[in-house]
């Protein structure tokens, strides 16, 4: 089977506003981008033979907004919202045999987020975990990976709760300020 493993992904620290322009032209060309330009070149391929499997690297910062990750953030919810409309696109054409997996981990500890203070209940997962967490998800044709455990309940606190009651939740967990030590790299 192939597989295509959608894993890009930069980050500058700094809110949006301090955000240099170049800094943020090249996190959307990485996190987007690419992803887009990778999906649209080996796709095909996949669709001719009827198998294959696509996996998006996401991130918990795509399914909320985190200070200090503003760009980050956007283009991680961009990388979900295109694997979501490829494959209901798929879907709805017919073609059959191309799994897909939407991956959303917490900070990953890779260097990439080093000073970074994870919020509470939300442990640093190793590279490990998460490239187990994918293999089995390839392997059993889950659409999501959503790791660590307060990761995976965000869609329904997001829906159940209003935007002022999620604000209040990340600053009793420390997500709000879980960037102010950050440097970047």
């Amino acid at each position: 089977m192939d597989l295509l493993d959608n894993n890009a992904g930069v980050a500058f620290s700094g809110d949006f506003l301090s955000c240099p322009e170049e800094s943020l032209l090249k996190t959307v060309e990485v996190n987007l981008n690419a992803v887009m330009w990778c999906t649209r070149e080996f796709l095909p391929a996949m669709i001719r033979r009827g198998s294959g499997h696509v996996v998006f690297m996401s991130s918990a910062a795509g399914l909320l907004g985190v200070p200090g990750l503003a760009v980050y953030s956007a283009t991680k919810h961009a990388v979900i919202g295109l694997a979501e409309s490829v494959r209901q696109e798929l879907a709805r054409e017919g073609h059959k045999g191309i799994g897909w997996t939407i991956v959303c981990p917490s900070f990953v500890k890779t260097g990439m987020f080093e000073g970074v203070r994870p919020p509470r209940l939300v442990p640093w997962l190793s590279p490990e975990e998460v490239a187990e967490a994918v293999f089995e998800a390839v392997l059993k044709n889950r659409l999501t990976v959503r790791i660590p455990f307060m990761v995976r309940i965000l869609p329904a606190l997001k829906g159940l709760s209003g935007p002022r009651v999620l604000d209040r939740i990340g600053e009793l967990l420390g997500m709000t300020r879980a960037t102010e030590g950050w440097k970047g790299r």
